[in-house]
């Protein structure tokens, strides 16, 4: 055996034991559901039947579409208030905090509710927001209300303001990462930005990528940016590959070929668009449109193992749903960012403007 060959037998033998537990833990389980969802329901049992029923009902009921939209009004909801909360104070720790010391300090208060357990966060809402909460108390004592109201619990105004406390750090970790690898004149000439929180790729053979985004272009006239749009990407693949990965990216849209990519209904980065990794510091200002080729600059940070790490390829589409759930009408990327069709703007986003001009004006 070469040393070629010994290479490969060790790396095997090193993957065995990591890839057995993904199967096991990851890919069974969704086997199984997979599996169950064609089976029959005779209650109380599920009968061994291979049919779509389930399926055909799913589409049918208006209850079920209902569901759906709801819960995905409450993760669009989510993702933007959790980006709006996390971005500002990520942006000022990168380039405001000059202390290496005192934005570490900040940093790791920030996620250090990540170390309590997910329902003793929950509740802590439950106490806040009761009837016999501090909320209710604090109004009682005011004198707004004279007796307890419990219109601020098990709805989904408790839901968001719940989840987004959450899932704050957890956005916080990848947007510090990325943002303090890029220099700040980029962003200040950047005619649009996309996030991406994380885009979660993985395979066993066949392979799949998934992840959910928010842009927001400046306007032409006034250089301030605009009402937010949502993207997704989705893709398969196929061939001789294992693991999975998290990637956290962002995209700064430099060119008007970028942009007219940007508000189409589709796209591929490094197809369609030229795409280029961005130059890496803080203080990377003069020398960096020297670097520069591509007509959209990437900045990421992947997770886990998964070989060739790459966002070339990527295939980013209009989140129309996402779009609805959130403006209440079916409007694309190019209604929203060029056209300005989102008509009223719900407060979330408003504030997501907002913050977005304070922290990233415009630089000619």
């Amino acid at each position: 055996m070469n040393h070629a060959q010994q290479r490969r037998a060790g790396f095997a033998a090193l993957m065995t034991g990591p890839m057995l537990w993904w199967i096991l833990v990851l890919l069974v389980p969704y086997a199984i559901m997979l599996m169950i969802s064609f089976y029959s329901k005779q209650f109380p049992f599920h009968v061994p039947d291979f049919q779509c029923g389930n399926y055909f009902k799913s589409f049918d009921d208006p209850q079920y579409f209902q569901v759906l939209l709801r819960s995905l009004k409450i993760s669009v909801l989510v993702s933007l208030v959790t980006f709006g909360l996390a971005y500002p104070l990520t942006y000022f720790l990168v380039f405001k905090v000059r202390s290496h010391r005192v934005r570490m300090i900040i940093y790791v208060a920030t996620i250090i509710p990540l170390w309590v357990s997910y329902l003793l966060r929950a509740y802590t809402w439950k106490t806040i927001l009761g009837t016999e909460g501090i909320l209710n108390s604090f109004l009682i004592w005011i004198g707004i209300i004279d007796e307890p109201i419990s219109l601020f619990l098990y709805n989904q105004f408790a839901m968001v303001v719940t989840m987004a406390y959450i899932f704050t750090p957890y956005m916080v970790m990848p947007l510090f990462a990325s943002l303090e690898k890029i220099p700040r004149n980029l962003i200040a000439k950047a005619k649009a930005i996309i996030v991406f929180p994380t885009m979660v790729k993985a395979g066993f053979f066949v392979g799949a990528r998934y992840g959910k985004g928010v842009a927001s272009m400046r306007s032409k006239e006034t250089g301030e940016w605009g009402a937010p749009a949502f993207f997704y990407t989705a893709g398969g693949s196929f061939g001789f590959q294992f693991g999975a990965e998290a990637v956290d990216l962002i995209l700064l849209v430099m060119t008007q070929r970028g942009l007219e990519g940007l508000l189409s209904e589709k796209f591929t980065l490094g197809g369609d668009i030229a795409v280029a990794a961005g130059p890496v510091g803080r203080h990377l200002e003069a020398s960096a449109d020297v670097f520069m080729q591509g007509e959209i600059y990437s900045y990421s940070r992947s997770k886990g193992i998964f070989g060739g790490v790459s966002v070339k390829g990527t295939i980013i589409t209009s989140d129309v749903d996402a779009n609805l759930a959130f403006y209440g009408k079916p409007l694309t990327a190019e209604n929203i960012l060029l056209f300005n069709q989102a008509g009223k703007i719900p407060e979330s986003g408003k504030q997501f403007i907002k913050i977005f001009n304070y922290l990233a004006p415009y630089k000619d």
